[in-house]
């Protein structure tokens, strides 16, 4: 029998596993686990990484070309192909490069970054990924409904990819419900002595402004640590921004680090800093807030809507007023607690089990439709 519902749960595995789409779906299917059976979809699974056994797993062969200036056109052919085979009544395409064009559609958007931000990311980039990211915004189009996890991705969405505000649902992201709260950090050697940057290296992520904050912070006891999943180009650049900088002796940079030293690094850092130009939603935020850890993220939009009214909101553009904050936390410990506890209180509000619950929802309208 076809299956009712296939959600495209391939970033499981492969390039998107350690970022912020397998982070997504990762808790997405955890938040399914917990509703009844027949509110779970099936799921499209690459053959090298199932999923929970609780759901109805369909495999696919995926591997990718090691070329980071062209998408491997296989993923999506291989993937359509499959898609097809299973006739489900409805996807949930949950990547870009995975929408197929046959079947009754939900798509969720994270965001639209490359339009925000075009010369970044579209017009010096190879024809491929042009091609690519305008066959999905194609695509897109054509989505029964779309999911997106803040009001400002869909803003952009019905104002810069012409998709109809009716058919746009905000259904936010979660933090799993075993994260603790950290105070085991103030156990740790290092506890309190450094602000935690654990994004990405692109552009928008706006890492220099990190470097530039701790290079005016006048507490040269506190050091800025790094850690993403980088590739050697990026992670090359950056350490050439630091040395720029002058603040090689106060900066770490890690790289990948596996989950369980995250959690350690996140739980003793004074701070968690996401100085981003732009954010779709801002999982770390959400993630360090759950653990009781104080957040200064930017003003961007997105990432405002997960840190709240209450929680510092730093321009986006100047390192002086985090250099500041960063003291303000670093010698003031009524400060951070009272930081910690409002982002704990925030955090509250957002579950996996309610961004599934949500988006069965929008299944169910979208099989109306």
């Amino acid at each position: 029998m076809p299956p009712r519902v296939l959600l495209d749960a391939t970033p499981l595995g492969g390039p998107h596993s350690r970022r912020g789409i397998g982070t997504y779906v990762r808790g997405l299917i955890d938040g399914f686990r917990q509703l009844e059976a027949e509110q779970r979809p099936s799921l499209l699974v690459r053959d090298d990484c199932p999923a929970s056994e609780l759901f109805v797993q369909y495999p696919i062969h995926m591997t990718e070309w090691g070329f980071r200036w062209y998408p491997d056109p296989r993923t999506r052919r291989r993937g359509e192909k499959r898609i097809a085979e299973l006739r489900p009544r409805l996807v949930h395409a949950t990547q870009t490069t995975l929408v197929p064009s046959g079947p009754a559609l939900v798509a969720t958007c994270h965001d639209l970054i490359p339009l925000r931000f075009p010369d970044m990311y579209l017009r010096g980039a190879q024809l491929g990924h042009r091609r690519e990211y305008q066959t999905y915004l194609a695509r897109l189009k054509r989505a029964r409904l779309v999911i997106t996890p803040s009001t400002s991705t869909a803003s952009d969405l019905a104002s810069l990819a012409g998709i109809p505000s009716e058919r746009i649902r905000v259904v936010p992201h979660g933090v799993p419900e075993g994260i603790i709260p950290a105070v085991a950090g103030t156990d740790d050697p290092e506890s309190g002595s450094y602000v935690l940057y654990t994004q990405s290296l692109e552009p928008h992520k706006n890492v220099e402004l990190a470097i530039e904050a701790i290079a005016h912070v006048r507490l040269p006891n506190v050091r800025l640590k790094l850690a993403g999943p980088w590739s050697r180009r990026r992670a090359a650049r950056l350490q050439r921004l630091v040395q720029a900088h002058g603040v090689s002796d106060r900066v770490d940079l890690l790289g990948y680090v596996s989950e369980a030293e995250l959690n350690r690094l996140r739980a003793a850092a004074l701070a968690l800093i996401v100085p981003s130009l732009i954010e779709g939603f801002g999982l770390p935020a959400l993630e360090a807030m759950a653990a009781g850890v104080p957040v200064l993220g930017s003003d961007a939009p997105g990432l405002v809507e997960v840190t709240g009214p209450d929680l510092p909101a730093l321009p986006r553009l100047d390192p002086l007023p985090w250099a500041r904050a960063i003291e303000r936390l670093a010698t003031d410990p009524a400060e951070r607690g009272r930081i910690a506890a409002m982002g704990l209180r925030r955090s509250e509000r957002f579950r996996w089990v309610e961004t599934a619950r949500r988006t069965a929802e929008v299944y169910d309208e979208a099989m109306r439709v």
